[in-house]
C-alpha cells in the first residue's frame, strides 16, 4: 500500500509533467499549420496516437498482472470485452466517441483560435467537473478544495477582463499575444461555439471517466485498453467520414515534410498516458487544473523575456500587473490543492486486472 506522502510526490510529479507536455502542445498545435491549415490528417493522427497509447498500456497491464502476463489475452482485447457488463461498455464506447469528438473540435479551434483562448476556456472545466462528480456521481469534496476551485475561476476571470481592458484602452500587455485570433465576426461566432461544446464535452468525459473507473468493474490499465481500443475505432470512422479539418490528407501525408507534426503525435500520445496517472493518484478535477496551469504559463512565458515586464511598468501598463497577479493566483490555488489529496471514496482502484461481473 502506498504511503500518502508518496501518493502525493507522484501526483506532483505527473502533474507537472502533464503541464509541460500541454503547453508545448499549444504550441505545437500554430507550429504545425500551413496558412491555417493542417499538413496532416488530424483524424489519422489521433488515430496513430490512440494506437500508441494502447501499446503502452498493454505493456502497464502485463507488469501489473499477477500471474506475470501468463493470462494476458484473458485481460486484453479479446478476452476484455465479453467480460464488461453491457452497461460499462456503452458507456466506455460514448467516452471514446466524446473524447475523439472533442479531439477533433480542438483541431478546428485552433486553426482560427490562438492556444490561449482555448485554454483559458477550458480551464472553467475544474468547477464543472467538481459539480456534475458531487452532483450526479456523489464524489466527496472537502471545502478547502471547492475553495480551490472557486478561486481558479475568479483568477481566470480576471484573466479575461484584463484582455478586454487592453482592446478597450489599447494598453501594452505582451501576455495578450496569445489571446487574440483574427478571422471574421461569423467565424469568431463558430469559434466560441465550438469552444462552448469542447469545455462541455471536456468535463462530461472526464466526470463519467473517473466515474467509471471508481466503479470497480475494471483496473486502471484494463480499461485504458478498452478505451484506447475504441478511441481509435472512433477517429478510424471519422476519419473515413472525413468530419475532420484538412480531411483531403492521406493517413500517412505530411510527417515527412513536417517533423513537428510528429512531435504533435507524440505530445498527444503521452498526455493521455501522463492523465492515467494523474487519475491514479488525484482525480478528474486534478487532471483539468493541468489546463489552468498550462493557461497561466502560457500568458506568463511572454514575461519571462529579459525587460518585457519592466519595459509594460515603464510604459505605464497595468494590465501587464494584473496579468501576472491574476496568473498567480491560479498557480497558488493549484498548488493548494495538490497539497489536499483528493478524500478516499474518490481515489480510484490500482488494482490492473478485470473485476468479475455482477
Amino acid at each position: 500500500m502506498m504511503s500518502p506522502t508518496v501518493k502525493r510526490w507522484n501526483l506532483t510529479v505527473a502533474f507537472s509533467a502533464l503541464v509541460v507536455i500541454q503547453t508545448g502542445s499549444s504550441y505545437l498545435f500554430k507550429s504545425v499549420q500551413v496558412e491555417s491549415s493542417y499538413a496532416f490528417n488530424p483524424a489519422a493522427q489521433m488515430v496513430l496516437a490512440e494506437m500508441l497509447k494502447l501499446g503502452i498500456s498493454v505493456v502497464f497491464l502485463r507488469r501489473e498482472s499477477a500471474d506475470g502476463g501468463k493470462r494476458l489475452s484473458e485481460r486484453l482485447l479479446i478476452g476484455a470485452f465479453p467480460r464488461v457488463p453491457f452497461g460499462v461498455l456503452a458507456s466506455y464506447s460514448s467516452l471514446a466517441v466524446g473524447y475523439s469528438v472533442n479531439n477533433q473540435l480542438t483541431y478546428y479551434i485552433l486553426k482560427s483560435h490562438n492556444p490561449g483562448i482555448l485554454s483559458l476556456a477550458k480551464s472553467c472545466t475544474p468547477l464543472l467537473i467538481a459539480v456534475v462528480s458531487s452532483v450526479l456521481f456523489r464524489e466527496r469534496f472537502s471545502r478547502l478544495q471547492w475553495q480551490c476551485v472557486m478561486l481558479q475561476a475568479c483568477g481566470l476571470v480576471s484573466l479575461f477582463t484584463v484582455k478586454d481592458n487592453c482592446n478597450s484602452s489599447h494598453e501594452t500587455n505582451p501576455g495578450n499575444n496569445y489571446l487574440e485570433n483574427g478571422g471574421s465576426k461569423y467565424d469568431r461566432s463558430l469559434g466560441i461555439m465550438a469552444i462552448l461544446v469542447a469545455c462541455a464535452l471536456t468535463a462530461g468525459c472526464s466526470a463519467v471517466n473517473a466515474s467509471l473507473l471508481r466503479s470497480g468493474c475494471m483496473g486502471l490499465h484494463a480499461q485504458n485498453v478498452v478505451l484506447y481500443t475504441l478511441g481509435a475505432a472512433s477517429n478510424l470512422v471519422l476519419f473515413w467520414l472525413r468530419l475532420t479539418p484538412s480531411s483531403h490528407i492521406s493517413f500517412f501525408s505530411g510527417y515527412r515534410e513536417h517533423p513537428l507534426a510528429i512531435a504533435l503525435l507524440l505530445s498527444n500520445a503521452f498526455v493521455g498516458i501522463l492523465i492515467t496517472f494523474v487519475y491514479r493518484f488525484g482525480n478528474a478535477v486534478v487532471k483539468t487544473l493541468a489546463t489552468n496551469v498550462s493557461s497561466a504559463v502560457l500568458l506568463l512565458l511572454p514575461f519571462l523575456a529579459p525587460g518585457a515586464l519592466w519595459g509594460a511598468a515603464e510604459a505605464g501598463s497595468g494590465a501587464a500587473l494584473r496579468t501576472v497577479c491574476g496568473c498567480g493566483v491560479v498557480l497558488v490555488a493549484a498548488v493548494i490543492y495538490l497539497e489536499n489529496p483528493p478524500l478516499e471514496s474518490s481515489r480510484i482502484s490500482e488494482s490492473a486486472g478485470l473485476r468479475p461481473s455482477k
